[in-house]
């Protein structure tokens, strides 16, 4: 597994491309928080370290929704995410 990231244009754009098995997935948003995606790096790599794939996949979750949908798309599964680390 491979991360990559920046804040572009004065800390507004995040990008992220992620590698799984020679998979390539790229993210691009331009309502980025320095702090945020800080906290969301650390986040990932703990779920992966912790081998919590649903934690980690709700997390790439997250990232598509923000992409498509907003910050307002976020909200409406916001609390469906925690529920996902329980699931058979």
């Amino acid at each position: 597994m491979r991360f990559d990231g920046q804040v572009l244009d004065e800390g507004t754009a995040l990008v992220l491309d992620i590698w799984l098995d020679g998979v390539h997935t790229h993210f691009a948003t331009g309502n980025a928080e320095t702090a945020q995606g800080v906290v969301a790096a650390h986040q990932a790599v703990s779920a992966v370290g912790a081998q919590s794939w649903a934690t980690f996949y709700s997390m790439l979750l997250v990232l598509t929704l923000r992409v498509d949908l907003g910050g307002d798309g976020l909200e409406a599964i916001r609390g469906l995410l925690p529920t996902l680390d329980r699931a058979p």
